[in-house]
């Protein structure tokens, strides 16, 4: 649903991939830091209308360009607020939808105190090759998981239905 708000495509790519009979639709939300869950939660149930659509909704921890600038200048991350806030709104969101965490390693390291609370959502995982067909890559899967559900392995998919110059990515799945 976007990282500093909605996606301004959102109600029609839903649509749109619900027309182009996409048969897995879900939609994902970047935590984001300093903002409460309770309000974070409220976006996601007023954008959504409540439709998540076959996929568990995706809850996004990763650090935005002004954090990662922030951080190089010595800001220090707020991991224990932001751990906290994520696990309120998988708490909140767990009551009315399935729920998996999308992240990689070093975003995990960074952005949390990886609790092991995390374990119990399935992992998307991020982790970009050289040659995605190369059958002997595996994305390295960050603490307390121990595998992931699904791998990110491009930015660059497209998806029937979605329109404009949104973020598709391209995934494999465990089962």
């Amino acid at each position: 649903l976007g990282s500093t708000g909605i996606d301004e495509r959102y109600a029609d790519n839903w649509q749109g991939s619900l027309q182009a009979g996409v048969p897995r639709r879900g939609a994902y939300h970047y935590v984001i830091t300093g903002v409460s869950a309770l309000m974070q939660v409220a976006n996601i149930l007023d954008v959504t209308g409540g439709d998540f659509g076959t996929e568990p909704f995706t809850l996004d921890v990763e650090r935005t360009n002004a954090e990662r600038l922030a951080m190089a200048g010595g800001w220090v991350f707020p991991k224990t607020s932001y751990t906290a806030i994520l696990l309120e709104m998988v708490s909140r969101l767990s009551r009315q939808v399935r729920v998996r965490i999308y992240t990689n390693k070093t975003e995990w390291q960074m952005m949390t105190t990886q609790p092991s609370w995390a374990a119990q959502y399935p992992l998307w995982v991020a982790g970009y090759p050289a040659d995605p067909n190369h059958q002997t890559y595996r994305p390295t899967v960050p603490a307390p998981w121990a595998a992931w559900s699904v791998w990110q392995y491009s930015s660059k998919g497209s998806v029937p239905g979605i329109t404009g110059k949104p973020f598709c990515s391209a995934n494999r799945r465990t089962a």
